[in-house]
């Protein structure tokens, strides 16, 4: 028989004579030979099958069974999403159009409670990282915790402006 005849037959039939002849012949690259092939070809013929060698046998390599699972796992898990998001359609659409046109460079004129005014410049706010002493950033906290009212950005910038006014040297 040669290696032709016998990958047609049932893959398990094909396991038995590999690993019988195994057997017999105790080298993969004998069986090869016997079985008129490479012996790499009989190997990676297996491993694309689901088998691997162990010792002197071919086995089932349960390692391709996980993966499978975990693959169909994922792909459920992926299909779940994409129901979701598909459902959600509108509503993913009608966020998308609000932050498009949401403009940051709306202005506060003048409010006044208690002893807090902001009267901001009219312009558009900038976003950026700054470096701050963590006790003077937990002060801040604090404080904003205690204004609600008012939003960070614009306490911050109004704190800003007046230390600014207050120390610039072009009063």
């Amino acid at each position: 028989m040669t290696w032709s005849d016998l990958k047609e037959k049932n893959i398990n039939e094909v396991v038995d004579c590999i690993n019988n002849k195994l057997n017999e012949f105790e080298s993969l690259k004998k069986v090869g030979y016997e079985l008129e092939v490479n012996e790499s070809t009989i190997r990676k013929w297996l491993n694309k099958k689901g088998y691997k060698r162990v010792g002197n046998r071919f086995v089932e390599d349960n390692k391709i069974d996980d993966d499978k699972y975990h693959i169909s796992i994922i792909d459920n898990k992926i299909d779940d999403d994409i129901k979701y998001l598909s459902s959600e359609i509108d509503n993913i659409k009608s966020v998308l159009e609000w932050f498009k046109t949401k403009d940051d460079s709306y202005h506060i004129d003048v409010i006044r409670e208690g002893d807090i005014s902001i009267d901001l410049p009219d312009d558009s706010i900038k976003r950026t990282t700054i470096r701050v002493n963590n006790t003077v950033w937990e002060m801040f906290n604090k404080f904003a915790d205690e204004n609600k009212h008012y939003d960070k950005h614009d306490l911050l910038s109004q704190l800003l402006l007046e230390s600014l006014l207050k120390y610039s040297r072009d009063k």
